[in-house]
């Protein structure tokens, strides 16, 4: 599957989350992608769109930036918008986090230093998406 019809992409900084695209591409994956960097804006875009996965960025964020959306606060957004969008998180998380963020639904951690892991990670996700779509459909 090379053709996605969108990813949603949330960072707190815009430059890292257009990179992530640029990784996408590099790995042969072509995708929609739109870059979110407020609550605000993950709420409406989860609102407007139905996104085939979300991609969400931890990168280091500076405490006093209230702007910034973190990975519990997306997985909290996308249970109540569309409890089935799989979600993947990227970035230095340390292990229990991680842990935790998986058995609350977030399908895949990946660390920020193994880029080359992303595209496949986010093939295996969609895929699966669309056969609990097909599932739920018959």
């Amino acid at each position: 599957m090379n053709t996605l019809r969108s990813i949603l992409i949330v960072d707190s900084d815009p430059a890292h989350g257009r990179q992530l695209g640029v990784c996408l591409a590099k790995q042969g994956m072509k995708a929609d992608l739109q870059v979110t960097t407020s609550a605000e804006q993950v709420v409406a875009a989860l609102n407007l769109l139905r996104w085939d996965l979300v991609l969400c960025s931890t990168a280091d964020v500076a405490e006093e930036d209230h702007e910034a959306v973190d990975a519990w606060e997306v997985l909290a957004f996308t249970k109540v918008i569309d409890p089935d969008l799989p979600i993947i998180v990227v970035g230095d998380v340390d292990p229990q986090q991680a842990i935790e963020l998986m058995l609350a639904g977030v399908r895949d951690v990946l660390p920020a230093s193994a880029p080359n892991r992303l595209a496949a990670a986010l093939r295996r996700e969609i895929e699966s998406r669309l056969v609990r779509s097909a599932e739920v459909a018959d």
